[in-house]
C-alpha cells in the first residue's frame, strides 16, 4: 500500500545517493531488487510516495524513466535553491553554500551571556542573571505565524528584524500555507534536552521550530513538495542569515529548526 505525496514530473528531483542503495520493483524491502546505486551517484525521481517504513523514513522515490523505487532515506533530499546571503551579511558557510550555526561562544558574544540553573523538565534551564530577560527579549507577531499560533512569540530583540524579513518574504512568495505548526522559539534549555550538552540557540530566542510533526529531531526532513515540508521556506530564511537544522550532521539532523547565524547583528 502506497500513497503519492508529491509529483515531480514537470521538474524531476536530482538526488545524491548517500550509501549503497537498492532499486526495487515496489516501495518495500520485500520486493525484488533490480539494481543498485552507489554513493555519490545521482538519481532522478518523478514521484514521492509514502509506503513501507524503513529505519527513520517511510518515504520512497520513483525513478524517472524506469519506474523503479528507492528508499528516500538513502539519498540527500532535494531542496529548493538557496540564494547566497547578501555580501553585506556576515555568516559562516559550508562548502555547499549552506549556513553554519554559530558556536555557543559566538552566540554569547553577540546576543549576551547569562547565568543559569537547572530547571524542570530535565534539560531545561532557568536564566538567573537579574534583568537579562527584560533587557534582551521582546514579543513578536506576524500574520504568517498568527494563522497557526495566534499568540505573540518571544524572541531576542536583535533577532527580530531578521525574523520579520524572513516571514515577510515567505508571505510575499505565497508560501504562508506551508507553515502548518509553530513549535517553539524562546525555550531556555540544553540541546536535545540533554543536560550534558551545551545550551540550545532557543535559550537566546534566536531559533524557531516549525512543522515538527513532519520534521522530527533525528529524522529525515520531509522532502520538497510533500506535506509538512519546510524546504520551500529555506531560500527565504537563508537570505536572512538563518542556518537550517536539516543541514546538521546525523544523528542531530533537525528539519523543524531554523536559527539565526549572523555575525553582524
Amino acid at each position: 500500500m502506497s500513497t503519492p505525496l508529491a509529483d515531480y514530473t514537470a521538474a524531476p528531483q536530482q538526488l545524491k545517493v548517500r550509501a549503497k542503495l537498492n532499486l526495487r520493483v515496489g516501495p518495500s524491502t520485500a520486493t525484488t531488487r533490480v539494481g543498485r546505486a552507489r554513493p555519490g551517484e545521482v538519481l532522478s525521481a518523478d514521484q514521492l510516495l509514502d509506503a513501507e517504513p524503513y529505519l527513520n523514513s517511510s518515504h520512497w522515490y520513483r525513478q524517472t524513466g524506469t519506474g523503479f523505487l528507492f528508499w528516500a532515506g538513502g539519498v540527500e533530499p532535494g531542496s529548493a535553491a538557496r540564494p547566497a546571503p547578501p555580501l553585506s551579511m556576515v555568516v559562516n558557510q559550508r562548502s555547499d553554500g549552506s549556513i553554519q550555526p554559530l558556536s555557543e561562544a559566538k552566540i554569547k558574544l553577540i546576543f549576551g551571556d547569562f547565568s543559569f540553573a537547572p530547571a524542570t523538565p530535565a534539560g531545561a534551564v532557568q536564566i538567573t542573571t537579574p534583568g537579562w530577560l527584560a533587557a534582551h527579549l521582546a514579543s513578536f507577531s506576524h500574520p504568517v505565524l498568527a494563522a497557526v499560533h495566534p499568540a505573540a512569540i518571544t524572541l531576542h530583540q536583535k533577532a527580530i528584524p531578521s525574523f520579520q524579513a524572513a516571514f515577510d518574504a515567505i508571505q510575499a512568495a505565497g508560501l504562508a500555507d506551508r507553515i502548518l505548526s509553530f513549535n517553539g522559539s524562546f525555550v531556555p534549555r540544553h540541546k536535545g534536552w540533554n543536560p550534558a550538552s551545551g545550551l540550545s540557540a532557543h535559550s537566546w530566542g534566536i531559533a524557531i521550530d516549525l512543522n515538527t510533526a513532519w520534521n522530527g529531531y533525528g529524522k529525515t526532513p520531509a522532502p520538497l513538495g510533500s506535506l509538512g515540508s519546510v524546504q520551500e521556506l529555506l531560500p527565504h530564511f537563508a537570505a536572512q542569515g538563518f542556518a537550517w537544522g536539516g543541514d546538521f550532521a546525523s544523528p542531530d539532523v533537525d528539519g523543524m529548526h531554523f536559527e539565526l547565524a549572523r555575525l553582524d547583528v
